[in-house]
């Protein structure tokens, strides 16, 4: 059952609406003028409003503005004499769910009020779907710029940079600690103004394209150490540690990993191997035997 208004000058057109609406189910309500009906719909919710157009006072058009601009889950029929194309389009224009002409029979106003009803029902249904869409986009929106600000931290704050690289060797993404290792921006990168390709020492690109080879052959991880050299000359040791992503005809997609300055661990290698040798030539030099034994003379 529905709450109609039924606004008309007429009473007896009031009473026969309201009669034929009670009959198909539904309770009316009915006000002689857009005034009246304009105070019926603060105290009452109504789902349909069947007005005329020519009435005392408030011109019925207007009337139904106020309803569709004031009252936007109400549906709004149009029951008039005027069989005026321009003031049916001009309702149309309004909003309006039907332009019912008088005189007319009880079946055609019944399709006319239960189709306006039906009506109602969907856009109502829309608009609900819609906002709890919108809702949905709004949360998920925020989720996402709170696990990019979460992921933008964590990159920020990992000792290592983190890239992903096409095949050509351009980056397309690239944590800011890339500075630390080659004195040169991010910006450098992404821009596409240096391939990181241009940063290897020339004696070392034939281990890394052999690594990528080698990746591809297994499961596309890899590890691999090799020199660049930085914006100031300087050479750095890098390890290298990621992940070749296919497309799906097994071609490179592009590469993610991670790199690390292993420089100083590399040189403290270095020192350390020749301490060692060192500390051997030394004792060679001595002219005894050097042995040395545990609490049990082994």
């Amino acid at each position: 059952m529905a709450q109609i208004l039924v606004v008309d000058d007429e009473a007896a057109i009031r009473h026969l609406v309201s009669a034929a609406l009670a009959n198909f189910g539904h309770e009316c309500t009915s006000a002689p003028d857009a005034a009246a009906a304009r105070a019926l719909l603060k105290q009452h919710t109504f789902e349909l409003v069947i007005s005329d157009v020519n009435m005392p006072g408030e011109w019925g058009l207007d009337f139904i503005a106020h309803v569709v601009e004031a009252y936007p889950d109400t549906a709004t029929l149009i029951l008039s004499v005027l069989d005026n194309p321009a003031v049916a389009q001009k309702a149309l224009d309004l909003g309006v769910y039907g332009y019912v002409v008088k005189p007319f029979d009880i079946f055609s106003l019944q399709i006319n009020v239960e189709s306006a009803l039906k009506r109602r029902e969907l856009e109502i249904a829309n608009r609900l779907y819609r906002e709890d869409l919108e809702k949905l986009v709004e949360l998920r929106t925020r989720e996402l710029k709170r696990q990019r600000e979460d992921y933008a931290t964590l990159v920020k704050n990992l000792p290592c940079v983190v890239y992903k690289g096409l095949r050509d060797w351009t980056i397309i993404f690239v944590s800011d600690q890339i500075r630390n290792i080659t004195g040169y921006s991010s910006e450098v990168f992404l821009s596409g103004e240096k391939r990181w390709i241009e940063c290897l020492l020339q004696e070392d690109v034939p281990v890394v394209k052999s690594s990528i080879r080698e990746a591809m052959s297994l499961d596309g991880t890899f590890v691999r150490e090799y020199r660049i050299k930085d914006a100031s000359g300087q050479i750095r040791w890098i390890q290298d540690r990621g992940r070749i992503i296919f497309s799906e005809n097994r071609k490179i997609d592009h590469v993610s990993g991670v790199l690390f300055d292993i420089t100083n661990y590399k040189e403290g290698q270095k020192a350390l191997q020749r301490a060692k040798k060192e500390w051997e030539q030394t004792f060679d030099a001595v002219p005894a035997l050097i042995v040395v034994t545990d609490t049990d003379s082994r």
